[in-house]
């Protein structure tokens, strides 16, 4: 986790997308990142995201990683918000990591435009669930 967003933008914007989606190792270090370093006390939730379909590694099978992953986050109290894009999206998944770990699923379609806004008005409403809590 880092606090330097000029330096994750940098990151994410020298990445590009291509035809492989490691869901499974995605949702295994969001999973063990949470479970490690989050502060005591506090609710974890994890949000998953993506345009594909599940297809790597290829020394496991993915779908089956990406199944045991949303248990493990079951068994640690991490609820995924799953949010699928595109037609090639595979949403039964994403629809069956959500109900695995208690969490939602949200499908965002049409042009990118589209895709703007139903994304903000996902994240609007998956903060407005969030409890908030005061610390000192």
């Amino acid at each position: 986790m880092t606090f330097d967003l000029p330096d994750l933008l940098r990151d994410v914007c020298g990445r590009s997308a291509g035809d492989w989606t490691n869901m499974g190792e995605g949702m295994e270090r969001g999973r063990v990142e949470l479970t490690n370093n989050a502060r005591q006390g506090t609710k974890k939730l994890m949000v998953v995201m993506t345009d594909g379909m599940a297809n790597r590694p290829l020394n496991r099978a993915p779908f089956q990683y990406v199944r045991d992953e949303a248990a493990a986050c079951a068994r640690a109290g991490i609820p995924i918000v799953a949010i699928s894009f595109s037609v090639n999206s595979d949403r039964a998944i994403m629809r069956e990591i959500a109900n695995t770990t208690t969490g939602v699923h949200y499908h965002v379609a049409g042009s990118v435009s589209q895709q703007k806004k139903e994304l903000k008005r996902v994240f609007r409403e998956i903060a407005a669930k969030r409890p908030l809590l005061l610390v000192e």
